[in-house]
């Protein structure tokens, strides 16, 4: 059984937030794929997007194209609108100095062939660290200005 803490505001008090999992290194996917499978951080990211509306690049919308109970929405290049950004890459790395909070899964595990990845050593730039779940597959941090 994991840890489940709440975060004040998860609602969406920041204006626009990205959401990522991780692995051991850093990894957020392979050949244009999560490169992983896990349940517990699939429904996190159900339950913390739901009501929101998604911004991911092209690869990203190709590969979702729509969630039920959200709205998602491809990003043009240099367009940062309020709302989650859900990757992929790209867009991470062009949006994590600009969003209110960053959620982050590190899970305990690791993509076999990665090539893509998030810099985690952008998170420093924040200024607020919350723990919100814990369990055998990884950890969820919530990172606010």
């Amino acid at each position: 059984m994991g840890t489940e803490i709440k975060v004040a505001g998860s609602r969406c008090s920041a204006q626009r937030e990205l959401i990522v999992a991780v692995d051991r290194n850093g990894a957020i996917g392979s050949s244009g794929d999560l490169g992983f499978h896990c349940p517990e951080d699939m429904a996190f990211f159900r339950e913390f997007t739901m009501g929101k509306t998604l911004w991911c690049g092209r690869t990203t919308y190709d590969g979702v194209k729509s969630l039920s109970g959200r709205m998602v929405r491809q990003l043009n290049r240099g367009e940062f609108p309020d709302g989650c950004y859900i990757g992929g890459g790209a867009v991470y790395a062009s949006v994590v100095d600009i969003v209110d909070r960053a959620v982050v899964t590190y899970l305990n595990m690791e993509i076999s062939n990665a090539d893509t990845f998030f810099d985690t050593a952008k998170l420093a730039q924040f200024s607020e660290a919350t723990l919100v779940r814990k369990g055998k597959w990884g950890m969820v941090i919530v990172y606010d200005r």
